[in-house]
């Protein structure tokens, strides 16, 4: 019974027409076109809010950049006054250095000079003991003054290469067969070196324990390797 009623029910459903249904609205048509009111205040108030907003940005950009630049040249370039400044300063010390070399310069020069002339007129110089030493030494005959005036033979002598006294034996001069031996075992015996002596008027012998000379008049010494004779010094 139960099988019998559900399929009439069944057949009443699938033989009764549909509800009949309302057809679907027609959507209305949308403009591809879009043409805003030029007049409404929301639109043109927006446009004006985003023109301000990209001005303000582009200037908010440059403008630290400018300020950079002006501030980085300011810090790094000194104005113009202070490059002259700097400029005086520095002629002024250069002009008292240079200055202060030239009058030490020219006190040096007057200095040498009056040594040079000084040296000219006197040939000779007095030493911490008070004596007088030749600067430019003289062997002279036995005829000649000695001291250490200029124009005078020194008889003060003593040779720096043996370490002893130049004897200065008059009117004698050395034999011209003198050898360094005989000197080296008879100085200073004047006895014993006169075996190469001969007599000679207004001569002057002159001999150490390594070197000899003989001399007639004022002849100026010329020192080397070999002779190596100085000024002991002269009281007078």
């Amino acid at each position: 019974a139960d099988l019998d009623s559900l399929l009439r029910d069944l057949e009443i459903d699938v033989s009764s027409p549909p509800p009949s249904r309302a057809p679907p609205s027609q959507a209305k048509p949308v403009s591809s076109s879009y043409d805003p009111d030029p007049l409404s205040p929301d639109l043109s108030s927006g446009r004006s809010f985003l023109s301000d907003l990209s001005h303000s940005v582009s200037n908010g950009v440059q403008e630290p950049s400018s300020r950079s630049r002006n501030a980085s040249a300011s810090t790094s370039q000194p104005t113009k006054s202070g490059i002259d400044e700097l400029l005086d300063d520095l002629e002024r010390d250069l002009d008292l250095g240079g200055g202060s070399k030239a009058v030490a310069a020219e006190q040096q020069a007057a200095t040498s000079t009056n040594s040079n002339e000084s040296n000219q007129s006197d040939p000779s110089q007095t030493s911490a003991g008070g004596t007088r030493k030749c600067v430019a030494i003289y062997l002279g005959g036995s005829k000649d003054e000695t001291g250490s005036s200029p124009g005078r033979a020194c008889d003060r002598l003593r040779c720096t290469k043996c370490d002893f006294d130049v004897l200065r034996i008059k009117d004698m001069t050395w034999h011209s067969d003198c050898e360094y031996l005989f000197f080296r075992n008879f100085y200073p015996d004047v006895d014993k070196l006169k075996q190469k002596l001969k007599a000679r008027s207004g001569f002057c012998a002159y001999a150490c324990q390594c070197t000899w000379r003989s001399a007639s008049e004022l002849t100026l010494l010329e020192r080397n390797a070999d002779m190596r004779w100085v000024c002991r010094g002269h009281s007078n």
